[in-house]
């Protein structure tokens, strides 16, 4: 090494930190050609950085006034801890351009073994309270440039000095000054020199006469990209492009010759065009044709010009087409004579006769008419066999739709394996039943003994008994062996309810929800202190809720509460034992009791309970592990735990070292990460264990929330004195059965066919 390179070299360590850094920043990942500048000759080296920069928000604004920004250079691009940080408090313009001196924070300024190695260093900026951005390289000029010059002459290699034409006898030498930057006579070098940097397979354009930098185009192995880095084929143009001329495709072999990514639509290599299905096209669209099938009874048809279809003229006379089953082919019309007409006695029909114009009437003795009156004198069976219609239907829409008196028994007796009775009556009663001793309808049938539609009611059911046990509707199965239902409600609406109870009044509340999707079961009461649903029982489940919808919810409990944050969405009860639990309206849960998790013990033959560990406060806890390197560690909040916590405030952090040291402390908190240390100065590299307590984010004031009144809220009302007997299903059976005329049992009924 020569003594000028090794006092160059020297110089270069020296005066790294006067270097001026210029940080592509927030702009462009490059080092602009225009950090290729001189340095001026400086005999004292200040140990400060200048950099420049842009402060915005998280959405691209410019941050204004005083901000608290902290500065980190690193080793590498991404990862790693930093090697040196420093905070200051910078006040940017109005478009958020700021302008410090980095190592302006202590009297020492930058350390001097950071640019040392001659090794690249990123520096990260992190605005208080929010995230790091990202790094950006240092370009070293002035000082650095010019210690990197001490190799080369006149800031040219030594190849820059051998000849243009190597041939010319005359010209054997040339002098350092003159390749160096010596103008020939005419003023304009011979060969001026070529400057520019660029990244590994861009191909290279000229942005000026004597300077090189990036194009657009990208070359990777044998595939070339424009406007991409990540060329996926021979050629891969990332953007619009227009082609002004002819475009011919030469496909090889079988492939498309056009294809559209992502879709069905191609053109093959004969020129043959695949369409996407639902394919449409301009205009109304062309007949090509018409042709007529063999069997189809047409003939004509072409494909061009005006075109005719006709039938068949192959037919003989009086002959017409006739479908056989499988094609249309000629046949002859019936032929024949009446000579008269005669009607049985028992056929409902009168007139005929054996000559001239006969009339046929309907008997009204033997058949009774639609449009009168008809009295019945005998017994009369209506038989059917059908799955769709009823047997019998009975409509008026002014009055009664069936009227039934002089019953020496029952009224009414169907016995029926369908629908016994279907009455529709648009104005009146469709049976009006009045004045009965016993039972208004009695009704047996093998699938239903009665079946009631209405407009508005397909049944209403009225008791006026005010007694303990009264009903006005009562469901009574009396099957002990399969599945079977005392009262089932359906409704086929999307906005139905199936069963709908309601207790004095209706409920404004339920009203805004009643519609909003299908309900089986509906219990509601607008009445003070009510309740909408009780489920009871001495022994098993009083609610039991199932489901199965992917992303469904099994139970849901709501409470509109506006004026009370605290009030209870849920309760739970021992009623021997004094448990107590609520969820209220602001989602917390508060129990009396001690609450803990189960956890399996003994592979799994038995649950041992682990007690939650309760706080005064609203604290959330994470922990994790890092390392220490040369006595100093850099740990960011992980950053979804940083969302849920407050670390504007006082925050804690627990230490554990895993190694030999002399202790650890933290000499450095803020609100996205802290900084760790070994205590006396050490410079130990060991890995430690930490864990870190802050306050849920909201609940930063909260301690030992008074929960009194909730706890002691009063619990559901219970009946005072002693509980009313209900009368069991048997008991009111057999007061119904105590009025019932002998009803004979219902018997099958066979469909006649």
């Amino acid at each position: 090494m020569t003594l000028k390179k090794w006092a160059c070299k020297r110089c270069l360590i020296a005066t790294m930190f006067a270097f001026s850094l210029t940080s592509v920043a927030q702009q462009s990942t490059g080092i602009d050609a225009a950090s290729k500048v001189t340095i001026s000759s400086a005999r004292a080296v200040p140990q400060l950085v200048n950099y420049s920069g842009v402060l915005t928000n998280v959405n691209g604004k410019p941050l204004t006034g005083v901000v608290g920004v902290t500065f980190l250079l690193y080793k590498d691009q991404q990862g790693g801890s930093p090697l040196w940080m420093e905070t200051q408090n910078i006040q940017p313009d109005k478009a958020g351009h700021y302008s410090v001196m980095l190592g302006s924070s202590t009297s020492q300024g930058m350390p001097q073994d950071l640019f040392v190695s001659g090794e690249a260093r990123w520096l990260g900026v992190q605005v208080a309270g929010e995230q790091e951005q990202p790094r950006v390289v240092l370009a070293a000029v002035p000082y650095s440039l010019k210690a990197a010059d001490a190799e080369t002459i006149g800031g040219l290699p030594a190849s820059a000095f051998v000849l243009a034409n190597g041939s010319n006898a005359n010209t054997t030498s040339v002098t350092a000054a003159t390749s160096a930057g010596a103008t020939p006579p005419n003023g304009v070098p011979a060969h001026p020199p070529v400057t520019g940097k660029g990244v590994v397979n861009f191909i290279p354009m000229w942005d000026k006469t004597t300077d090189i930098s990036d194009s657009l185009i990208f070359q990777k192995s044998s595939q070339v990209g424009i406007n991409t880095k990540a060329p996926a084929a021979t050629l891969d143009l990332n953007g619009k492009g227009d082609i002004r001329d002819t475009l011919t495709l030469f496909p090889k072999g079988t492939d498309p010759t056009l294809a559209i990514n992502g879709t069905t639509f191609k053109v093959d290599q004969t020129g043959k065009v695949n369409f996407v299905s639902g394919q449409t096209f301009p205009g109304t669209g062309t007949i090509t044709g018409v042709t007529t099938a063999n069997g189809s009874g047409l003939s004509g048809g072409g494909t061009s010009g005006t075109l005719n279809l006709s039938l068949l003229k192959t037919c003989s006379a009086n002959q017409v087409l006739q479908w056989n089953g499988s094609s249309w082919a000629c046949s002859s019309a019936g032929t024949g004579t009446i000579t008269g007409v005669n009607t049985a006695s028992s056929s409902g029909l009168q007139g005929g006769g054996t000559s001239g114009t006969l009339n046929l009437s309907v008997n009204p003795a033997v058949v009774p008419e639609l449009g009168a009156a008809n009295t019945f004198t005998n017994t009369n069976v209506v038989s059917v066999s059908s799955n769709s219609n009823p047997a019998l239907t009975l409509a008026n829409h002014t009055g009664n739709g069936l009227n039934i008196s002089d019953a020496g028994t029952n009224g009414i007796y169907i016995a029926s394996t369908g629908n016994g009775i279907v009455m529709a009556s648009v104005v009146g009663d469709g049976i009006d039943i009045q004045g009965a001793a016993a039972t208004g309808i009695s009704a047996i049938g093998q699938n239903d003994g009665g079946y009631f539609n209405g407009r508005v009611a397909g049944s209403y059911a009225q008791n006026d008994v005010d007694g303990n046990g009264s009903a006005a509707a009562y469901g009574y199965e009396t099957g002990s062996t399969n599945i079977t239902y005392g009262v089932v409600g359906f409704s086929a609406s999307n906005k139905g309810i199936g069963t709908y109870g309601q207790a004095v009044s209706g409920s404004a509340e339920g009203a805004g929800y009643a519609g909003a999707t299908p309900l089986g079961v509906w219990g509601d009461s607008g009445a003070p202190g009510s309740t909408g649903v009780l489920a009871s029982t001495d022994n098993g489940f009083a609610i039991v809720g199932l489901n199965n919808s992917d992303g469904g919810v099994t139970a849901f409990f709501e409470n509109d509460e506006s004026l009370t944050s605290s009030d209870a969405v849920l309760a739970t009860y021992g009623g021997n034992f004094g448990g107590k639990c609520l969820i209220d309206v602001s989602g917390l849960l508060t129990c009396n009791g001690a609450m803990s998790e189960a956890v399996p013990v003994d592979g799994g033959t038995r649950q041992v309970a682990v007690a939650v560990v309760g706080s005064s406060e609203n604290w959330f806890e994470d922990a994790g592990s890092s390392e220490l390197l040369s006595g100093e560690a850099v740990v960011n909040i992980e950053s979804v735990f940083g969302e849920t916590v407050n670390t504007g405030v006082d925050y804690h952090v627990f230490l554990t070292p895993n190694g030999d040291c002399k202790g650890l402390y933290v000499a450095l908190k803020s609100r996205t990460s802290f900084v760790v240390r070994e205590l006396g100065g050490g410079t130990a590299s060991i890995a430690f264990d930490y864990r870190i307590m802050a306050k849920r984010k909201g609940f930063e004031q909260i301690r030992f929330a008074d929960k009194t009144k909730e706890m002691t809220a009063p619990l559901p009302k219970h009946t005072e004195g002693p509980r009313p007997v209900m009368p069991t299903a048997q008991e009111i059976r057999s007061q119904q059965e105590a009025h019932l005329h002998p009803l004979r049992p219902a018997q099958p009924v066979a469909n006649k066919k």
